[in-house]
């Protein structure tokens, strides 16, 4: 969501998988109880990849994709601490286009219309 709010697609995107999976709540806010979650979990997350990713290693498989997984997990948890206040009483971050990471902004882009 971060780099689809990059590109001012976020309404684009949630509008597609609010389509494709319409029971699910992405056009409620779902993807703010998704962000708040890490928000306030994301360090343990982060932890506990970590750990999977030392066990890819020591069994000889490519752990890259779950320590960059950690990674991210990480830094939303690092960015976020002071964001803890305002998660509702649900969870969810649902401010987070503007208190999460304010100093995106879409660059000057035209996206194609959908097919």
């Amino acid at each position: 969501m971060l780099a689809a709010r990059y590109f001012g697609a976020d309404a684009r995107v949630l509008t597609s998988l609010a389509a494709s999976f319409p029971s699910v709540g992405w056009d409620t806010g779902y993807e703010a109880y998704l962000i708040g979650r890490v928000v306030e979990h994301g360090q343990r997350r982060s932890e506990e990849m970590r750990e999977a990713a030392a066990m890819l290693g020591e069994i000889g498989v490519d752990a890259s994709l779950a320590t960059a997984i950690a990674d991210v997990q990480e830094s939303v948890a690092r960015t976020g601490v002071a964001l803890r206040s305002h998660l509702s009483e649900k969870g969810a971050l649902p401010d987070w286009r503007e208190s999460l990471l304010p100093e995106l902004k879409a660059p000057n882009l035209t996206l194609p219309d959908q097919a």
